[in-house]
């Protein structure tokens, strides 16, 4: 008769704490989106202020983050410095190497040698293509990990086109649109560190 009771007793409090649960759910529980601390070790994926198109008659400005969560973030400068879109990439990828913007548009390169590239709208997040260069296992892996790794645009702001270094030797021409690859250029060197658009050519550094 006790065991009975005892139950029935159970029973019946789990009723009113399940209720409160119910009755708190949407006023207490929430959830705090963060993005980790920021990369810090190397100019290429430092925190940076973006702006809109400067064709665009609207201003907004944002500030570009990636962090060593492997997540690359536009937060809101203002007072409120809310997270304006966050995305986390897949650890088992690699890191994110380097980020750089064009009009609307903003480009990252993670993984090994630069395996993968993707460009995004600066300002919502979309993701407007991506594309793997080379398997992340056959990625060379120079010290420091952005070394021969590097991406730029045409001078020109209606030329959306991605020109991206990897591998330190290998140059690839990626239509804006689709990231197709319109041409790569590789050489036994593997010195290269950047690329630089300068009329009429792509230059690569050492």
């Amino acid at each position: 008769m006790r065991l009975r009771t005892g139950a029935f007793l159970w029973l019946w409090a789990l009723r009113y704490v399940s209720a409160l649960e119910e009755s708190e759910a949407g006023v207490i529980d929430w959830h705090k989106e963060l993005v980790g601390v920021p990369l810090t070790d190397s100019p290429k994926s430092l925190p940076a202020f973006i702006r809109l198109d400067p064709t665009s008659p609207t201003k907004k400005t944002g500030m570009t983050v990636a962090t060593k969560s492997n997540i690359l973030a536009v937060l809101n400068p203002g007072s409120t410095g809310n997270i304006v879109w966050r995305r986390q990439f897949d650890q088992s990828e690699g890191r994110i190497l380097q980020y750089k913007t064009h009009r609307d548009a903003l480009a990252s390169i993670s993984g090994p040698g630069g395996s993968h590239v993707r460009l995004f709208e600066s300002f919502t997040g979309n993701l407007l293509w991506e594309r793997q260069l080379h398997p992340p296992s056959l990625g060379r892996l120079l010290e420091p990990a952005n070394l021969g790794v590097d991406v730029t645009f045409w001078h020109e702001l209606s030329d959306i086109d991605a020109y991206v270094l990897s591998d330190g030797n290998t140059v690839s021409r990626l239509e804006g649109r689709s990231g197709k690859t319109l041409w790569p250029w590789k050489t036994d060197d593997i010195g290269y560190v950047r690329i630089v658009s300068w009329v009429p050519r792509i230059h690569g550094a050492c």
